[in-house]
């Protein structure tokens, strides 16, 4: 638990007219189990700090928004070692209580009490953006030359770190997920008043669907748990999970390897069995690009049912369309519905696609699409 005190006997609100000099932080944990007081963001997302030099992720960020590996892996052994300082893996004691408060406009009373160290700290710089304000937490025998009152909205985006906004457009993101940076950048204007650089609010909106959704890194860990879950909920059907192993190298220079993603095949019994026994003898395959983070591609084969109505069999995802890829997924589709008379397959000029066909059903009638 942390709390705060200052130097005055009260603090008023936003909206007040008292001027905070100064905020100390206090915290009743051990020194050596407090959190380091700089460099929060590269702790807490080294992930995004990989993708972009530190002064980037300050101020100054890329132009472009450059992506690494296409699957990336989730078992970094050098995670821990970054998040060790921030994380009570040893706390034996009773649970630490929900404190609410309003992120928005918080009233910083002597005494108030917040759950994490990086919950007080967002607080207050709330506070200062808002009373137009500044604040040390630090002691420096150098003078302190900011700008009075906050300085214009230019120079208080020095304070609204990435960490910061990332907790301020929390609630905004779960109300409207779909939000996106520039409509946040307005939000903040009108809201606080400052003009935030596109590139911080977008590594912002980042760490905000991380807080919320969790890691996309750690989507991939959950991976054998749909399978393990799919194939209990519904016995038959089938998930198949294909990987490889892949060398990198640690900051400090020693190859490490991990295992990563290349590729996905899901099929629902429901979903074979009844295009085996209700559906025409026809299959139509193809893929489609997937724009997002991990790039991909997403497969899937379509049947048509009594209704004319395209009906799902099978579907996955692929690292590159390929005719291994597409032999992989063919062949897994094919171990499942065998090869019912008369059966037909329908594609388009996708990579590798017409071999695999040829490879995998050598017997059914191929047709391509103009």
């Amino acid at each position: 638990m942390y709390s705060i005190w200052v130097h005055s006997s009260t603090i008023p609100s936003a909206s007040g007219s008292r001027i905070v000099r100064t905020v100390d932080v206090e915290d009743d944990a051990d020194i050596e189990d407090q959190s380091p007081q700089d460099d929060e963001d590269e702790l807490m997302f080294a992930e995004l700090v990989d993708r972009c030099s530190k002064q980037a992720m300050e101020d100054q960020y890329m132009e472009d928004i450059t992506f690494g590996a296409r699957f990336d892996d989730t078992n970094d052994e050098d995670k821990n070692e970054n998040n060790d300082n921030l994380v009570l893996a040893d706390y034996e004691g009773d649970d630490l209580p929900t404190i609410e408060w309003n992120r928005e406009d918080p009233q910083l009373a002597e005494g108030t009490v917040f759950q994490t160290m990086m919950d007080c700290r967002n607080a207050i710089t709330t506070y200062c953006i808002l009373s137009k304000n500044n604040y040390e937490i630090k002691k420096n025998e150098h003078v302190h030359a900011c700008p009075p009152r906050g300085g214009e909205p230019e120079l208080k985006t020095k304070l609204a770190k990435t960490r910061w906004l990332a907790d301020i457009i929390l609630d905004w993101l779960r109300e409207t997920p779909s939000l996106g940076p520039t409509t946040l950048q307005k939000k903040m204007v009108e809201k606080f008043k400052i003009k935030v650089p596109y590139m911080r609010m977008f590594y912002a909106k980042e760490m905000a669907l991380d807080k919320i959704n969790g890691p996309w890194n750690e989507s991939f860990q959950l991976l054998y748990t749909f399978k393990a879950e799919v194939e209990m909920a519904s016995p038959g059907s089938v998930v198949a999970i294909d990987k490889h192993t892949v060398p990198y190298i640690l900051k400090s220079g020693n190859v490490m390897y991990k295992e990563c993603f290349r590729k996905a095949f899901v099929c629902f019994k429901a979903c074979w069995k009844g295009f085996l026994d209700g559906c025409r003898p026809y299959l139509a395959v193809d893929a489609t690009t997937l724009h997002i983070r991990f790039k991909g591609q997403l497969v899937a084969a379509t049947a048509v049912d009594g209704h004319s109505w395209m009906f799902p069999v099978a579907y996955g995802v692929l690292e590159v369309e390929s005719e291994e890829s597409w032999t992989w997924f063919l062949q897994n589709l094919r171990d499942l519905i065998g090869h019912p008379p008369g059966l037909v397959i329908h594609t388009d000029a996708c990579k590798g696609l017409e071999s695999a066909v040829e490879a995998v059903f050598p017997e059914v009638e191929h047709r391509e699409c103009m």
